[in-house]
């Protein structure tokens, strides 16, 4: 499998939703097109800020669906606590402007944030705060396929490397005639109220399903981490 860095996959996927809106009235053809391409390069940006991973510019198609669940006992979560998920989210107010949020660091490039967040922008969720740090949810759309990220600013900058993370990417095999068999990739989120995040997915490749569940958290220092053990208190 191809590995690409992660800015060249940045750079290609703001191109492609940049199309999204003059994009729908197009025939299906196109659409499906251009939705295989937002699905490839969300997949490929899903996992890029991996902290366990040490080659953090290269990712699989498939990273997120690597490996195995681990035992939600093991990890000390309690998710029993209330969540924030795509449904209490889209409940809210839209907007497309967050205060104090400056720049973007992609590869070690700075980007405005305004020129980060004007490609195909649906809409800007502010969470609260979190030990000093601002965190918020952006949402990207593209006919029926989506794109959320949440990110952590630090004095107003996000280093897209270690403070930015995909929740929920959706896309499906909008072109193929045989609907029971498609493709599709789904992943959803639930942010629980001590900011532990977790990301549930599944895709149907090739006639084979699989699923797959991790864990996040942000870190003291304003990062994210996937959770791979209990962390005492």
């Amino acid at each position: 499998m191809k590995r690409i860095s992660f800015l060249f996959v940045l750079l290609i996927f703001f191109s492609v939703l940049c199309s999204c809106r003059s994009g729908r009235g197009q025939n299906n053809d196109t659409a499906t097109e251009k939705s295989d391409k937002t699905h490839e390069l969300a997949l490929h940006t899903a996992q890029a800020n991996d902290t366990t991973n040490e080659d953090k510019d290269n990712t699989d198609d498939d990273k997120f669906f690597e490996g195995r669940d681990i035992d939600i006992k093991k990890l000390g979560i309690d998710t029993t606590q209330s969540a924030i998920n795509v449904d209490t989210l889209t409940e809210r107010s839209w907007d497309s402007t967050i205060n104090g949020v400056k720049t973007v660091i992609v590869d070690g490039k700075k980007i405005p944030f305004e020129e980060y967040a004007n490609n195909c922008l649906n809409a800007i969720f502010p969470l609260r705060d979190y030990r000093g740090f601002k965190v918020f949810v952006m949402f990207f759309e593209y006919g029926d396929s989506e794109y959320w990220e949440m990110c952590i600013a630090d004095k107003g900058v996000v280093d897209a490397k270690t403070q930015k993370i995909a929740i929920r990417y959706t896309w499906d095999d909008l072109g193929n005639t045989d609907r029971d068999n498609a493709d599709y990739n789904v992943v959803n989120f639930w942010i629980y109220k001590d900011y532990t995040i977790r990301l549930k997915g599944e895709k149907r490749k090739n006639g084979k399903i699989t699923k797959r569940t991790r864990y996040y958290r942000i870190t003291s220092d304003g990062r994210f981490e996937e959770i791979k053990r209990k962390f005492s208190k």
